[in-house]
């Protein structure tokens, strides 16, 4: 399961992603809600947890959204003790539940199985292109029904590349997609990887079209693709 992390402490977002990694969570943290947002448009996720010390109107206008966008999406609020005002709030615009205090990872963990198991099932996309079949909610790749393994990196590119399939992506999106939201990028990096990604879909008979200015472009090399959805059971591990 792919879960989003929105906190500003580094701390805390350390001791949530150790917790979630530890029961098989793929976890991506990010500092800020417009952060959020670019995230949530690169990635199929599963959960979001968000602290509430942004400013309040602000977390409520990303769970609204969140909750029109991708109904399927478990929402759980991080916050510190609050009044019932504000818990109701939180809930009616569309918050699952919420952790309130200095709460235990035990029963965060728990709480986070519940809310995903109340939203089952759920449809998940998956994207056919050429012969390869991206799966968002795994992040599983087939090569003419066969598992194709790739390197992390080159998996988060091809996720970012997919879920934007016929539009022009840009490079600044791509970075946050492989290296995170804020992380530094070494010189060359993305381009080694978009090279090392194009000779693993070569036979797939795809390819990464790049136009100066304008961002990268994944392409069938014959007319077939496009996306489409499956009820599928999705637990946390």
């Amino acid at each position: 399961m792919r879960i989003l992390v929105v906190t500003e402490s580094d701390d805390a977002a350390t001791r949530l992603r150790a917790s979630l990694q530890r029961r098989g969570g793929v976890v991506d943290n990010v500092g800020s809600l417009e952060r959020a947002r670019v995230a949530l448009q690169i990635h199929q996720y599963r959960a979001l947890l968000v602290e509430w010390r942004f400013p309040d109107r602000r977390v409520i206008s990303l769970v609204v959204e969140m909750r029109r966008r991708q109904p399927g999406l478990a929402i759980v609020l991080l916050c510190s003790p609050l009044g019932v005002p504000d818990v109701v709030e939180g809930l009616q615009a569309g918050a699952d539940d919420y952790l309130a205090g200095h709460y235990e990872h035990a029963e965060m963990l728990a709480r986070l199985r519940a809310v995903t198991r109340r939203q089952l099932p759920v449809a998940v996309q998956r994207l056919d292109i050429g012969r390869l079949r991206f799966e968002f909610g795994s992040g599983v790749v087939l090569l003419d029904g066969q598992k194709l393994y790739l390197p992390r990196k080159q998996l988060k590119l091809l996720e970012a590349l997919c879920a934007r399939s016929g539009q022009r992506v840009r490079r600044s999106v791509l970075e946050s997609a492989v290296y995170g939201e804020g992380r530094q990028v070494p010189r060359g990096g993305l381009d080694c990887h978009v090279s090392k990604l194009r000779r693993a879909l070569a036979p797939a008979e795809i390819r990464i079209q790049y136009a100066r200015g304008h961002g990268y472009l994944l392409l069938a090399d014959r007319a077939n693709g496009g996306i489409q959805t499956d009820e599928s059971h999705v637990n946390l591990g």
